[in-house]
């Protein structure tokens, strides 16, 4: 075993957990939908309700696939794996990358619709007042009540899979790509890259 593992809580390398390794957890396939629609009568997310309600959209989209290679199995699995309970609604499906949202569309648009109204797939977001708002005042002036402040981007990267159907190799790529950025930052943004064990 590498030294550069990454160790689960436990003190086992990440990748002998199902799932967590190149290997796909067990249970509804990652690659093929099977022919038939599996059974959903004990499953309660926002997906398995509305292929309850619409049994042809599984036999419309469960051959589909994007350029990237990801299938309606992919999209699906977790739904598939995970029941849900009947007062928590999960989602029940994922996107493996940006070509899901219109390879699957009669999937995700109708799950989008449901989780954000119906008006969500057509309105843009509103422009954010971005740098603007920002300031270099100190954070004393603000007599106690500031406990702490953070900022958080979330972007996927044009040609890669998103995290759930991405295998190592992809993971790898967009650390090389994000790190090769990062470390290209001056000024206040200079800063130093410490890897996570495993990467």
């Amino acid at each position: 075993m590498s030294m550069r593992s990454a160790m689960s809580p436990l003190g086992l390398p990440f990748e002998s957990h199902p799932g967590l390794g190149n290997e796909e957890y067990p249970g509804f396939p990652a690659d093929v939908c099977p022919e038939e629609l599996p059974d959903l009568s004990k499953h309660f997310s926002v997906t398995a309700e509305l292929l309850k309600g619409e049994p042809g959209l599984y036999e419309k989209l469960r051959v589909k696939r994007t350029a990237l290679g990801v299938g309606l199995a992919k999209v699906i699995k977790t739904g598939m794996d995970n029941r849900g309970h009947p007062m928590i609604k999960a989602l029940g499906s994922v996107a493996g990358d940006a070509e899901c949202f219109d390879t699957f569309a009669p999937l995700f648009d109708k799950l989008i619709a449901g989780r954000h109204g119906d008006g969500s797939l057509l309105t843009l977001h509103s422009e954010s007042p971005g740098r603007r708002m920002l300031t270099s005042l100190p954070a004393e002036p603000f007599e106690g009540y500031l406990v702490s402040c953070q900022a958080r981007a979330a972007r996927n990267l044009e040609g890669l899979r998103f995290p759930p159907a991405a295998d190592r190799a992809e993971r790898c790529e967009v650390e090389r790509v994000l790190v090769r950025a990062l470390l290209e930052l001056g000024g206040l943004l200079k800063g130093e890259y410490y890897p996570l064990g495993g990467s």
